[in-house]
């Protein structure tokens, strides 16, 4: 068990008090934007087995996470609230929200397509069609989907208040992405093969074509490519390219287009999982995830963030393994990731990601591990009322504390179950509760716990080694797991 000593303090110093409280996103945080790109920095995580994509509804109040045949949706306005659960019963291929964010498209392997109400998981409409991609116009009035056929791959538009479907021309038929312009104008559509093709919605007729802007995402192993083509009003188009060492490719109408690269070993093989635009357009984000024979690829996983959009564009590289799946909010604030059954919440100031500090809110307070310091103590909380279950880690170097950061799983579990909810990272700090060292604290609100004895089980795990300057943690070392536990009552 990793040295916890340091926090005996802390933990009976700390005040316990009691109330109810929603944990927000701050809606004054700072914008995201070439002058402060190279400060994003990890806010905010979340465990959640099998996911594999998120969008952000577009008034920005709800996130929806796909894992599997679920949709996860967690309010913006409440974090610490256990989010509603869509369960399609089959496989999820894409999903989309409509302009209000109180429906979400849903295309599933079962070759269905609905609507489905947020509030309450009921379905609002329905069709029966093959679709494994989807947009939804910005007036609500269109869902745009690629559609299979007995005739081969189609781009239809489907009506979900009269039913009715419109099928465009079809010059092509390896489609790979569909995506509507911010004022729904114009759709694009790209394809395997190095072009991609814009309709105007108000005649449905082909106006532009643009050839040698996309090359062909990987399907191959557990992953399927999504979002690879992302658009904007003045007719920017960003596609995902698989041939180095133009990995994205951003065109602006008729311009040349810009090829954006970035730096990696020969030997390393990346595939482009997701590709999107700021929502001021002066930024380009993609989910890239690298694979070669000696598994060295993690290391260089992760989202890049290019500045402009531009030839020889400036980039920063946010880690995440395995990354399939990214979104920015609609206000430009943050960006999420998704990979290795983990969210990601990118933003400038991690000081500044709730509208108020979290060791500021009246709720109870536990130490995830509060055990391996005293086993014999059994803390006395109030039930009912929210609850902010905490933990630490330190390193004597700040690079060593970011390594930890980015290569860790935590499992968080409440009477056995593993609890799928948010946890908000501190800003790194030199602490004098850790002699110094640099120290990052972990907090996961909980809107409510119940009566009775209830037991915190903590786990943190790695993908990689890491060194904390005392001691190595993850693979390959003497200590792969760090452990505790603490036993609580709630009357």
């Amino acid at each position: 068990m990793r040295r916890h000593l340091m926090l005996l303090l802390l933990f009976f110093l700390m005040p316990t008090v009691y109330g109810q409280t929603n944990i927000a996103l701050n809606p004054n945080a700072p914008v995201i934007d070439p002058s402060n790109a190279s400060q994003l920095a990890l806010l905010a995580e979340l465990e959640l087995q099998g996911a594999q994509d998120v969008v952000w509804s577009p008034g920005g109040l709800r996130i929806a996470i796909l894992s599997g045949s679920r949709v996860y949706l967690y309010s913006t306005q409440d974090m610490s609230a256990s989010p509603t659960i869509i369960d399609t019963g089959a496989t999820v291929k894409d999903m989309a929200f409509n302009p209000d964010g109180l429906l979400l498209a849903v295309a599933t392997l079962d070759d269905r397509l609905r609507l489905f109400s947020v509030t309450n998981s009921t379905i609002f409409a329905e069709r029966s069609v093959t679709a494994y991609d989807i947009a939804y116009s910005n007036d609500g009035s269109l869902i745009a989907y690629i559609g299979r056929t007995d005739e081969g791959e189609v781009i239809d538009m489907w009506n979900p208040l009269t039913d009715e479907i419109t099928r465009l021309s079809n010059p092509a038929d390896n489609w790979i992405g569909v995506a509507f312009n911010q004022d729904s104008s114009v759709l694009s559509a790209v394809t395997q093969d190095r072009e991609v093709y814009q309709w105007d919605m108000r005649t449905a007729e082909l106006v532009n074509t643009l050839t040698d802007v996309a090359g062909t995402p990987a399907f191959g192993g557990p992953f399927i490519a999504r979002d690879v083509v992302a658009m904007q009003t003045d007719f920017r188009v960003v596609t995902a390219n698989s041939t180095r060492p133009d990995l994205v490719v951003a065109r602006n109408g008729e311009n040349p287009p810009a090829k954006l690269s970035i730096t990696i070993p020969d030997d390393i093989y990346p595939d482009v999982s997701a590709v999107a635009w700021h929502p001021t357009s002066a930024i380009v984000a993609a989910g890239i995830y690298m694979t070669n024979l000696e598994g060295e690829g993690l290391a260089y996983d992760g989202v890049y963030v290019w500045f402009s959009g531009q030839d020889g564009d400036p980039y920063i590289h946010l880690p995440h393994v395995g990354v399939v799946g990214l979104t920015f909010s609609p206000d430009g604030q943050n960006l999420i990731s998704v990979g290795n059954h983990r969210v990601r919440l990118w933003g400038v100031s991690a000081g500044r990601v709730l509208d108020k500090p979290l060791n500021t809110m009246t709720v109870n307070r536990t130490l995830a591990y509060c055990q391996n310091i005293n086993p014999s103590v059994v803390e006395q909380v109030q039930q009912g009322v929210s609850h902010d279950i905490f933990w630490s880690w330190y390193a004597t170097e700040l690079e060593d504390l970011y390594a930890h950061m980015h290569a860790v799983n935590y499992d968080i579990t409440l009477n056995g179950q593993l609890l799928n909810q948010w946890v908000f990272l501190s800003v790194p700090v030199r602490d004098t509760v850790n002699n110094g060292d640099w120290t990052v604290y972990y907090h996961m609100p909980l809107k409510t716990v119940q009566r009775g004895e209830q037991l915190i089980q903590y786990r943190a795990s790695w993908y990689k080694m890491i060194f904390d300057g005392y001691t190595e943690f993850g693979p390959d070392t003497d200590t792969e797991f760090d452990e505790g536990q603490c036993v609580f009552r709630a009357d």
